[in-house]
C-alpha cells in the first residue's frame, strides 16, 4: 500500500486515532525529578524551518518529496492491519533477565581482550574507540536490536529465532493515542499479551536478552495527533503511566519509541517527553532501557529529532537509526533501500558521517533492512528512472522473497550502492521492473562500517524476514560474536600468502581504534612475513602483523584471500666439531612431515 494515497493515509490515521476506554493506571509516585502530582513542564513548539545546532551547523529543510516518505515500519504496520490472527492470552513472563548488570565502558572494552603488542599505538582514535555501556550477552561484541512484529509471532517463524545472536528484541508494537491512552485492541495489543510473546520473553531472558515494548505513533498524515499528545501535560503523564504499567505487567526490560516522523515544530516537546518517560521508568523500578527510533536523514535535514538531546543524560540510552528507506515506493529512481553511496540521493555513508558530527558512535544503533523493493522502471539500466505515477506498483519483499526473485531473474551487483539487484521485463505491464535488496555481501559491508565507525551496534527491520535461511544469522556470527582470544607468535616468522586483490593494512591503538590505514592492490599473488596472529579489541576476526614489505608495521585481516604458510622446516643439524665425511647421509625429519629423510653435507659451500 502506498501511504501517499488518500486511502493509505486514512487507514493509518484510523490506526493511530482509535481509542478505547482505558482505566486510569496507577500514578507514578516513587519519586524522580518531579514532585508527586506536579505536571512535567511542556516546552513550547518551535518555528518550522531550518534548525541551528549548538555547534553552529544549520540543518536545512528536507526536500518536499522526502517529507512524504513513509518508512517500512509505517507501511508494513498498515499492510498487516487487517490480518486475521488469533492470539492465545499468555501468563506474565516469569524468567528473570540473566546478566543484566551495567558495567563501565572501559571495563567492557577490556573484557576478553588478549594482551597484544600493537603497532603504532599513538595517534588520535579514528575507528571504534568506544562501546555500549550496557553489558552484552552471549559473547556479542556489539548491540544487536531486532524488531519482532506481531505478525511474526507464529510457531513457524519463531522456530528460526536465534536468541543467542541478539541483545534486544523490540516487540512491534502498540500504538499511542493522542489522549495518552494505548490502543488496547487489535493484533498489536493482543500479540503483546499473547502466550507466544510470553515464550519469547522467557526464552530471551534465559539468554540475557532484553525484550522491550515498541510504542508507535505514526504521523505521516501531518503530525496533528502527535501535537495533541506532546502539548498536553495530562496526556503525556497518562501515556507514561500506561507504558510503565505494560512494562511491569509483562516483565519487560524497557521501551522503544517509534514516533515518525516528528515535525520540526515538536522538536523540543518530543525530547522533553523522552526525558519524562525515562524518569517514569526509572522511578517506578521497572525495566528502563530506552531507545528512540529516528529517521536516517535526521542528522542531515531539519526534523523533530534532536539527536544530541535525545541521548543526553536523563534521556534515552541509545538512538535506533532506521538506516533504510533511502529509496522508497515514490522514489524517482530505483535503487537500494540502503545504498552505501549514491550519486542521486542521501546514502548510508553520508548519513553516518552526519550523525557522527552530532552524537558519539557509542550512542548509535544503526538499523539495516532485511527487505528489498521493486519498481516499474523506464529501462533496465542501473538506477533507472521509475515510471511516473506507478508508485502503487512498488512492492517490498522480505529477504527470502528476494532470494526467490534472483533465482528466477539472476543477481546483479551495484558497485556504488554496494547492494545486489535484479531486473526483468513485465509483459503484462509493458514495463521493466527493477528490484534492490540486501544480502550477505551487502550486509557484510554495512556491518563492517558499524565496526569500523565505532557505533554501539546494529539492528534490523525485521527479525525473521529471513525465515527458512541461516545466511544472515551466520553473518552475524562472523561479524559480531567474540571468538576465543587468539595470540600466536611465530619465531621465526611465517609466510602469509595473498591472492590477487585489494587489501587494507591497519594500525591500532590499545583499545582497537584505527590510527592508520594503508590500502594496496596486488595484481598478482604475493606474500609477506608475519610474526603474530591476534584478535584486536573491538575489531572483528583475526589479524596478522606484517614485519616486512609494503605493510611492514601494519596488521592485515585474516580473509579468504590470505593463507598462512607452513612453518619453515628445521635445518639439518650443524656438523659436529670434528666435521662429517662428505657424501655420508645423515638421517633426520628435515621437511617436518613425520618421515625420516637423509641429508648430505657439502663442505664446498657449507650446506646440507
Amino acid at each position: 500500500m502506498d501511504l501517499r494515497t488518500a486511502a493509505g493515509r486514512a487507514l493509518l490515521s484510523v490506526l493511530v486515532a482509535v481509542t478505547f476506554a482505558y482505566g486510569t493506571p496507577p500514578s507514578l509516585n516513587a519519586g524522580g525529578p518531579q514532585a508527586p502530582n506536579t505536571p512535567w513542564p511542556v516546552p513550547p513548539t518551535i518555528a518550522d524551518g531550518p534548525v541551528t545546532l549548538s555547534n553552529g551547523k544549520v540543518l536545512p529543510v528536507a526536500p518536499a518529496a522526502l517529507r512524504e516518505q513513509p518508512s517500512a515500519h509505517a507501511q508494513m504496520e498498515v499492510d498487516h492491519a487487517a490480518d486475521v490472527i488469533v492470539f492465545t492470552p499468555g501468563e506474565r513472563p516469569a524468567v528473570p533477565l540473566a546478566g543484566s548488570e551495567r558495567v563501565p565502558v572501559s571495563a567492557h572494552i577490556a573484557t576478553g581482550a588478549p594482551p597484544v603488542t600493537l603497532a603504532s599505538a599513538g595517534g588520535p582514535p579514528e575507528g571504534p574507540a568506544g562501546a555500549s555501556a550496557i553489558a552484552l550477552p552471549n559473547g556479542l561484541r556489539k548491540a544487536i536490536l531486532g524488531f519482532l512484529p506481531y505478525w511474526m509471532l507464529t510457531a513457524d517463524e519463531l522456530a528460526w529465532m536465534r536468541y543467542d545472536l541478539v541483545t534486544t528484541i523490540a516487540y512491534f508494537g502498540v500504538a499511542a493515542n493522542p489522549d495518552g491512552t494505548l490502543a488496547t485492541w487489535g493484533n498489536g495489543w493482543n500479540g503483546w499479551n499473547s502466550s507466544a510473546l510470553t515464550g519469547v520473553i522467557n526464552a530471551a531472558h534465559a539468554r540475557g536478552v532484553k525484550v522491550v515494548l515498541t510504542i508507535t505513533m505514526m504521523a505521516w498524515d501531518g503530525g496533528a495527533q502527535q501535537g495533541t499528545l506532546l502539548g498536553d501535560p495530562g496526556a503525556r503523564a497518562r501515556l507514561v503511566d500506561a507504558i510503565v504499567t505494560e512494562v511491569r505487567n509483562r516483565n519487560a526490560d524497557g521501551v522503544n519509541l517509534d514516533f515518525e516522523p516528528v515535525p520540526t515544530t515538536l522538536r523540543d516537546q518530543y525530547t522533553s517527553f523522552v526525558r519524562q518517560l525515562k524518569a517514569g521508568l526509572v522511578a517506578s523500578g521497572v525495566g528502563s532501557y530506552l531507545t528512540v527510533c529516528t529517521m536516517a536523514g535526521a542528522a542531515t535535514w531539519a526534523t523533530g529529532y534532536d539527536l544530541a538531546g535525545l541521548v543526553s543524560p536523563g534521556a534515552a540510552d541509545e538512538l535506533f537509526v532506521m538506516g533504510y528507506d533511502f529509496s522508497w515506493s515514490g522514489s524517482s529512481r530505483a535503487g537500494g533501500v540502503a545504498p552505501m553511496d549514491s550519486p542521486y540521493i542521501l546514502d548510508v555513508n553520508q548519513a553516518v558521517a552526519d550523525h557522527l558530527a552530532i552524537v558519539p558512535g557509542s550512542e548509535i544503533i544503526w538499523g539495516v533492512p532485511y527487505y528489498g523493493r521493486t519498481w516499474r522502471t523506464e529501462s533496465n539500466e542501473l538506477n533507472a528512472l521509475t515510471v511516473p505515477g506507478a508508485s502503487g506498483s512498488s512492492n517490498a519483499y522480505y529477504y527470502v522473497g528476494n532470494q526467490v526473485l534472483i533465482g528466477r531473474y539472476g543477481r546483479l551487483w551495484d558497485p556504488i550502492g554496494q547492494v545486489p539487484w535484479f531486473t526483468y521485463y513485465d509483459g503484462a505491464a509493458a514495463s521493466w521492473v527493477e528490484g534492490y535488496y540486501d544480502d550477505v555481501a551487502s550486509l557484510a559491508v554495512k556491518w563492517d562500517m558499524v565496526i569500523n565507525r565505532g557505533l554501539a551496534g546494529t539492528g534490523m527491520w525485521a527479525l525473521l524476514m529471513d525465515q527458512g535461511s541461516s545466511d544472515l544469522w551466520n553473518l552475524i556470527v562472523s561479524k559480531f560474536v567474540t571468538n576465543a582470544p587468539v595470540n600466536q607468535t611465530y619465531d621465526p616468522p611465517r609466510t602469509l600468502y595473498f591472492a590477487p586483490g585489494t587489501y587494507v593494512g591497519r594500525q591500532f591503538s590499545a583499545t582497537g581504534a584505527i590510527t592508520a590505514s594503508l590500502s594496496y592492490t596486488l595484481a598478482t599473488a604475493s606474500n609477506a612475513p608475519t610474526n603474530q596472529k591476534s584478535t584486536i579489541p573491538n575489531q572483528a576476526g583475526n589479524w596478522y602483523y606484517i614485519t616486512a614489505g609494503i605493510w611492514a608495521g601494519y596488521w592485515i585481516a585474516e580473509s579468504a584471500g590470505t593463507t598462512l604458510g607452513d612453518p619453515a622446516p628445521p635445518s639439518p643439524p650443524s656438523p659436529p666439531l670434528g666435521g662429517v665425511e662428505p657424501g655420508v647421509p645423515v638421517a633426520g625429519d628435515y621437511d617436518a612431515n613425520g618421515t625420516t629423510d637423509l641429508a648430505v653435507w657439502r663442505p664446498s659451500n657449507g650446506t646440507w
